[in-house]
């Protein structure tokens, strides 16, 4: 039993460092890509923070290329980013060396690379599953106590009646004809019970098989909380064409995209900081999602990378939105920040970074117990 647990969290380990890896990988990718293309002298290109596990140079290749131990990040290390001066690389070959337009290219190209690989990972999920119908099904879980009365996965619920009886005295019905399935969820949320003393009697007027009859059960609370019914509306899918499914995967990543920047505001108020996780809550939930199946990685992956993206956008020192607004002055205004100047503030985002990131996970432990 303990080796089986202990076998359980390596594998869940291993899937959120792979998933974490890809991630990294394809942002700092974006970085070292325009590097190169623009000729700007690379020392490194890590996956990984802290102590080298595994270094290479290749024959003709001034990078090297670096696996360290802390997979909570990685780097591109360019000439010209760092305070001290390195007169062994031309000017022209160093990050403020090329024309500002270049250099806003490479800051910008690791958020866009998340934004594209959120955008694939849509696309293939879609092509795969489909994309919502607006048809939905009624499912019954087994444990509930709707399945316990008789009501099944696939029935079709005709109209809804519902007595809430308090003390023993019986109040009037109310009645709901349901027009669709999503009518049988709104309907129970809106008659449910206030407080302990109270007991809900339902009847389903259902039809399955081409047989209608009535389905009555009770519910109360147990545990503290009110019974749960048991039973789920699930929205199904239905395969488009690539174009249709393409288009659709644009109009979802933007919708997601605008819900994260909209959790980031959130952040600035009690109730957004309780939602803020670090490392440990992805952890938990990357392994959740894996245990769900290869689909549900792919989306919580997709999501992540879109995340990933806008938290880099942020117009925060050491973060590409911060050193994509420099660049952009720099285009506008034709003149240069000062480079030591820059690299020092950036230095200073980089311990407020860090010292936030202790704080979360910090709080994430915590959330643990």
């Amino acid at each position: 039993m303990i080796l089986a647990g202990l076998f359980g969290f390596a594998w869940d380990l291993v899937v959120f460092v792979v998933a974490l890896s890809i991630l990294i990988l394809i942002h700092e990718l974006g970085h070292f890509f325009f590097a190169k293309l623009f000729k700007v002298y690379c020392y490194e290109f890590s996956l990984g923070m802290g102590p080298v596990l595994v270094q290479r140079e290749r024959k003709n290749d001034e990078t090297k290329y670096s696996i360290r131990a802390f997979p909570i990040g990685g780097y591109v290390a360019m000439a010209g980013e760092s305070t001290e001066e390195d007169n062994s690389v031309p000017f022209e070959r160093t990050i403020n060396g090329v024309a500002s337009w270049k250099k806003m290219i490479i800051v910008i190209a690791g958020v866009m690379m998340n934004f594209i690989l959120a955008f694939i990972l849509f696309v293939g999920i879609f092509l795969s599953v489909g994309t919502p119908s607006n048809k939905y099904k009624l499912q019954v879980t087994n444990d509930g106590i709707a399945y316990e009365a008789g009501l099944r996965t696939g029935d079709t619920i005709n109209n809804i009646s519902s007595m809430i009886v308090e003390n023993g005295e019986d109040d009037i019905y109310e009645t709901s004809k349901v027009s669709s399935l999503l009518d049988v969820i709104d309907f129970l949320n809106d008659n449910t019970l206030s407080n302990k003393n109270q007991v809900q009697e339902i009847v389903f007027n259902v039809t399955r098989n081409e047989s209608t009859f009535d389905i009555d059960l009770t519910r109360g609370y147990s545990k503290g909380k009110v019974q749960s019914i048991g039973i789920t509306i699930v929205e199904l899918n239905e395969k488009q064409g690539f174009f249709k499914t393409i288009g659709y995967a644009a109009k979802y990543e933007f919708e997601v995209t605008g819900m994260i920047f909209e959790g980031v505001a959130g952040l600035f108020t009690k109730e957004g900081w309780k939602n803020v996780g670090g490392p440990i809550q992805i952890f938990q939930i990357t392994s959740e999602a894996a245990s769900l199946g290869f689909i549900n990685f792919l989306m919580l992956l997709a999501v992540l990378s879109a995340n990933l993206g806008v938290i880099n956008l942020l117009p925060i020192p050491a973060l590409d939105g911060a050193r994509f607004l420099t660049s952009l002055w720099e285009v506008i205004t034709r003149k240069r920040v000062n480079a030591k100047a820059e690299a020092a503030i950036n230095a200073v985002g980089m311990i407020f970074l860090l010292g936030l990131m202790g704080i979360i996970i910090v709080k994430d432990i915590v959330m643990l117990f």
